[in-house]
């Protein structure tokens, strides 16, 4: 496992200052404007129809299940179609013939999308973008800890991280992983299956990684 320098990040007075609304009268939360926005087709069946911004999805399954796929086509829906600003960190796989052989077959090449292989060349950026995608956190050596501090030091941002798989099908690393997300979706054999959505709703519901697929 690798070692990653991410615990410089803390939190800016800027952001402690700003954290939660405190103590509000029912009849005054009406008037507050929420940052949140609205999924279309198999996105919101599969995370929910109107989301809360920022929002924390965890996916994972066994190597070859999907995971990626799916990623990169959310990446494309996201920076296509809602207009978001994403970061596709592809520790993984890097970035090379394949990644490049994955956003051409999903159509997913645009202005609004960039990658990088690392987060040590891309952490002081992530400001920048409305999501950032960790593929895998797994790979990047991303425990709880450390995305907890990522979500402190970066509180606009959304994220998605993968999680590699025991060959049971449980997610690697603490259980303490799947307290921090908002989303929780299994990928097996091509198909991804949402297990749990605590901010959105219960969703159940399943989502087949196809090349040919027609985003929404």
């Amino acid at each position: 496992m690798k070692t990653l320098n991410f615990r410089v990040l803390k939190k800016s007075s800027e952001i402690i200052e700003n954290e939660g609304l405190g103590i509000l009268n029912s009849t005054d939360l009406k008037y507050y404007k929420f940052d949140t926005t609205c999924l279309s087709g198999k996105w919101a069946k599969s995370i929910g129809e109107q989301v809360e911004l920022p929002f924390k999805t965890m996916i994972y399954g066994k190597g070859g299940s999907g995971k990626s796929s799916y990623a990169i086509q959310l990446a494309t829906y996201l920076s296509k179609n809602l207009d978001k600003r994403v970061l596709y960190v592809a520790d993984e796989e890097k970035v090379g013939y394949l990644l490049n052989e994955k956003l051409e077959r999903f159509n997913a090449h645009n202005n609004n999308l960039d990658v990088v292989n690392s987060i040590d060349e891309s952490i002081n950026k992530f400001s920048d973008y409305d999501f950032v995608i960790f593929d895998s956190a797994t790979n990047i050596g991303l425990e709880p800890e450390l995305f907890e501090n990522f979500i402190s030091q970066f509180p606009v941002t959304s994220s998605v991280a993968i999680l590699q798989a025991t060959k049971e099908g449980y997610f690697r690393g603490s259980n303490s992983w799947e307290h921090l997300f908002d989303v929780k979706i299994r990928f097996e054999n091509g198909k991804s299956f949402t297990e749990k959505s605590w901010r959105f709703g219960k969703i159940k519901t399943s989502f087949e990684i196809c090349p040919k697929i027609v985003l929404n």
